[in-house]
């Protein structure tokens, strides 16, 4: 896992991109798993045909709720839940954040919005803080089986 905490300058930048997840959020996430899976084909079979759209609704419900995240524990569960169910492991965070921060660049771009640092890195750890939750509970699972 990868150590991060987020600032409140990455919550402010978080946030203010609610407005292009609500609108571009599924270009985004389809975008994403199209990368995934011509890069790493072996994680096709993880993944449902429709996973792009629940990706976009829990980047942007997560985005909507990054300074209180107790709110959304119960939609956490069920993804820690679908994955343990599909087998994603702790190593394919790596893989789906590589992608994803490569659609956000182009899906920017395509707005006309030159690569901007700043948006990616907050994003960045928003990615790694989400996902060492997810794979410390995850991992608690994996123990019981």
């Amino acid at each position: 896992m990868i150590s991060v905490e987020l600032d409140s300058k990455d919550i402010e930048i978080v946030k203010s991109r609610i407005p292009v997840l609500k609108e571009y959020g599924v270009e985004i996430t389809s975008r994403m798993y199209q990368l995934l899976f011509e890069r790493y084909p072996y994680t096709k079979p993880m993944f449902t045909k429709d996973v792009s759209k629940g990706l976009a609704m829990a980047l942007l419900v997560y985005a909507e709720n990054i300074e209180n995240l107790e709110k959304i524990k119960p939609a956490l569960e069920s993804i820690v839940r679908s994955h343990v169910n599909r087998r994603v492991k702790s190593e394919h965070y790596k893989l789906v954040w590589e992608c994803l921060r490569d659609s956000i660049v182009e899906e920017l771009a395509e707005l006309g919005v030159t690569k901007n640092e700043e948006i990616i890195k907050s994003w960045e750890k928003a990615y790694w803080f989400l996902a060492n939750l997810l794979i410390s509970r995850e991992s608690e699972l994996y123990k019981k089986l």
